[in-house]
């Protein structure tokens, strides 16, 4: 095993052991997808599984994955052979239930019984990441490898923390980053988005529209009432007389 691999496995270990008390042996439940695989593989489960278990490991099954097995027919016969090999774990099951089932029921609750379990299952894997606590392992082509702890897990763990010495919140989500990245996952950085040229307002290039021109009509109005009428007053004739008598020269007058 590459060193980095074992490490990587060793601080995954250390986080179940030290946030959800797994101790050695561990329990192991198996089931047949993960034996045809290492059948497949030319995996020795009995050889190399405990190597990534600190070496002392119970490899279990149940009836149930055992029945399952043997009906997929002569396709996983082989499987069969090897899973009917295991430890039979009494899962409770009267009449016996697909694999997938069995093991989510052996788990549930917060997996008191402390089982890591063993699957190529996709589906069963992606179940088991919901549920905090449950170690999973699979096989990446021929190597054995126990999952990254799943957020469910990591919250979990960070709040059981957080509650024993009484953290604030942001302690607790500084704690839970520092997990992360102990074990070996990176948190997602935001990319500032580059400013771009934006082109000219369209508004600001639209041309000022001209007053419209008053109508004709309205400015001869306007016109006519800045100009001062005259207003003319009838004066008699005799009046006109004596004013006119007066403005001349006295002809024959006294001297």
């Amino acid at each position: 095993m590459k060193i980095q691999r074992q490490k990587k496995l060793k601080k995954r270990l250390e986080f179940f052991k030290n946030n959800f008390g797994f101790n050695t042996p561990y329990s192991l439940i198996v089931d047949g997808t993960f034996c045809f695989a290492a059948l497949s593989h030319k995996v020795n489960i009995r050889e190399q599984i405990p190597k990534i278990l600190e070496d002392n490991v119970k490899i279990l099954t149940t009836p149930c994955i055992v029945t399952e097995t043997e009906k997929m027919g002569p396709a996983l016969y082989g499987a069969f052979t090897i899973v009917k090999q295991f430890a039979h774990h009494q899962c409770g099951h009267d009449v016996a239930v697909n694999g997938a089932k069995c093991v989510r029921s052996m788990v549930k609750g917060g997996n008191k019984s402390k089982y890591a379990v063993a699957t190529q299952d996709q589906a069963l894997r992606a179940q088991l990441r919901t549920m905090p606590g449950v170690p999973i392992l699979y096989l990446h082509n021929s190597a054995p490898t126990l999952e990254k702890p799943p957020e469910v897990s990591t919250e979990r763990a960070g709040r059981r923390e957080a509650d024993r010495v009484g953290l604030s919140e942001d302690q607790r989500q500084t704690i839970a980053s520092l997990k992360r990245r102990l074990l070996g996952e990176t948190e997602p950085t935001l990319r500032r988005s580059r400013k771009t040229a934006k082109g000219a307002n369209p508004l600001s290039r639209r041309r000022k529209q001209a007053a419209p021109a008053p109508e004709p009509a309205e400015e001869a109005t306007a016109g006519r009432s800045r100009r001062r009428r005259r207003v003319r007053v009838h004066v008699a004739a005799h009046v006109k007389e004596e004013l006119a008598r007066r403005r001349s020269p006295t002809v024959g007058g006294p001297t």
